[in-house]
């Protein structure tokens, strides 16, 4: 059992943090972007040298899933200043709107841009088929459009693409109306790459 996986499980939660997520995608040759954990303004300081802008700022956070529900998410950082002045407005925001929360400070990231589209990947356990893998379009989306996939772990590369196809959504990452089309084949690797994961 993965170390991530160990720790929450100890800790009695049913969900890893977003650091914790990024190992455990990385073992399976998932990537995500650069993350730095600042606790403090020094660090902070040093993760925003070691990324390049513009850099997303969130509250880092074991008991807080969903960091937009509590403002805990800043997008579009292109200066040093604003990055510090997210550290301080997100760790007051979030502790007064969720006072119990355990915060551990904010995460650093580089914020992808150009992007065509984007997905929500994820992973379910179903009572009576066991591990689920699924696809969807991400973002505010994800649930305003329920455009979900569904498959019973294992998937290969065809039946990535098949899922990929289902997608009401799909369109968009075909190129749609002149729009530069997305990577199907890496969606599809990434899903089949999760399922891996799931099944293990």
């Amino acid at each position: 059992m993965n170390a991530s996986v160990a720790a929450a499980r100890a800790e009695g939660r049913t969900a890893l943090t977003e650091l914790e997520a990024s190992a455990l995608l990385a073992e399976y040759a998932l990537t995500v972007s650069p993350s730095r954990l600042a606790r403090s303004l020094e660090e902070l300081d040093s993760a925003l040298r070691a990324l390049e802008p513009p850099w997303v700022v969130k509250i880092a956070s074991p008991d807080i899933q969903h960091k937009t529900e509590v403002g805990g998410v800043v997008l579009g950082i292109s200066h040093a200043e604003g990055a510090r002045e997210a550290f301080h407005d997100l760790t007051r925001r979030v502790a007064a709107a969720r006072p119990a929360a355990r915060i551990h400070g904010v995460l650093v990231q580089h914020q992808v841009e150009g992007a065509v589209a984007e997905m929500l990947l994820g992973v379910s356990r179903d009572e009576q088929f066991g591990p689920v893998v699924l696809v969807g379009l991400g973002g505010i989306f994800a649930e305003a459009l329920d455009d979900v996939a569904l498959r019973v772990v294992p998937v290969d590369e065809a039946e990535a693409k098949r899922m990929l196809r289902e997608l009401r959504g799909y369109r968009i990452l075909t190129g749609f109306r002149g729009r530069p089309p997305g990577d199907v084949d890496a969606l599809a690797d990434a899903l089949v790459r999760l399922a891996r994961l799931a099944s293990e």
